[in-house]
């Protein structure tokens, strides 16, 4: 997922919330909740506004998890 969010960044695309959440999504349907994790960490430290779909996006991580 690393390399989705750098190769994001490298074709100029913004990564916004709704990118974050669909690779936290993506996260979640592949069972790496510690990834989730990871990604919402980072959204938070890039000031990216974290709201209800994203948190829901890291509970759907959980229970897959």
């Amino acid at each position: 997922m690393r390399e989705t969010l750098a190769e994001a960044k490298d074709r100029g695309i913004e990564l916004d919330e709704i990118i974050y959440n669909s690779v936290i999504n993506a996260c979640a349907q592949g069972g790496e909740t510690d990834r989730a994790f990871e990604v919402l960490a980072e959204a938070k430290a890039r000031g990216i506004q974290l709201n209800e779909i994203i948190y829901n996006s890291v509970i759907n991580a959980c229970a897959k998890g």
